[in-house]
């Protein structure tokens, strides 16, 4: 029973999606099993005592199999991020945003963590490049809408007009 809905997973159904997705695992590694490490790194994550290693070797392999997979780089970003090391994060956030860009889509996911990595860094200049391409593309989406607003209220306050 591999298990794919979000919203019906309980702890039972994580840990037999784990046990699915590590049998899978234990195939021939290919390209196209970069979404089964993927899938189980996500599961560790969900598990309420999260496997972080766990996860994010499942991640690194799934970025090995199959790099232009936008979600292992986005997830192994947040990985880095809870972790503390911001570089790398960003560095992952980064590249599931042009990957996504490369593939014609538009992963606002990436754009919201790189916003709210350098938000919490006091980069807000850098912060709003990022929120205001989730504000357009979502015009109605309040978060981005309030969020584009507190950087640029924060970069005035920073550097307030003379005159």
């Amino acid at each position: 029973m591999l298990v794919t809905n979000s919203s019906a997973l309980n702890l039972h159904s994580l840990e037999e999606a784990i046990k699915d997705f590590s049998r899978a695992a234990q195939m021939e590694p290919t390209r196209s099993m970069a979404s089964v490490f993927l899938s189980r790194g996500k599961c560790y994550l969900l598990l309420p005592k999260q496997d972080i290693a766990a996860a994010l070797a499942d991640f690194d392999k799934s970025i090995t199999l199959d790099p232009t997979i936008p979600a292992a780089f986005y997830n192994r970003g947040l990985v880095h991020e809870n972790m503390g090391r911001h570089a790398r994060a960003a560095d992952d956030y980064t590249r599931c945003v042009e990957l996504a860009e490369q593939l014609g889509g538009f992963d606002w996911h990436g754009h919201h963590a790189l916003s709210n990595l350098y938000m919490a860094q006091g980069n807000f200049k850098k912060a709003l490049k990022h929120i205001q391409v989730c504000a357009i593309a979502y015009p109605d989406e309040s978060r981005f809408q309030s969020r584009t607003a507190w950087c640029l209220w924060q970069i005035e306050k920073m550097n307030p007009l003379k005159g």
